[in-house]
């Protein structure tokens, strides 16, 4: 069962870059952190995602995130809100 209540995504912002980070599960049901970074004023970018064990370890994993960007100078531009509404089973569809 896919839980999209609980799917969250963050963005840091420099003058220059920016970062993204994602929970969200995958066609499995499976915990994913999706991160995506790039120049805010050229086509230069990247994406990238980690696999974790469960929702909890993704936590941990935007938390470690979190911190890092706001060493190196990023400001939460937005964050923790849930990017979906609902719950979906994948047998009613």
């Amino acid at each position: 069962m896919f839980n999209i209540c609980a799917w969250k995504a963050w963005r840091w912002q420099t003058d220059s870059r920016f970062y993204t980070a994602e929970i969200v599960q995958d066609l499995f049901g499976d915990w994913v952190v999706r991160l995506g970074w790039g120049g805010l004023h050229n086509r230069s970018g990247n994406t990238s995602s980690i696999l974790a064990a469960s929702y909890l370890e993704a936590q941990d994993i935007v938390e470690k995130i979190r911190k890092r960007r706001l060493q190196r100078g990023y400001n939460l531009m937005s964050g923790g809100y849930a990017s979906r509404s609902r719950s979906i089973n994948m047998r009613d569809i």
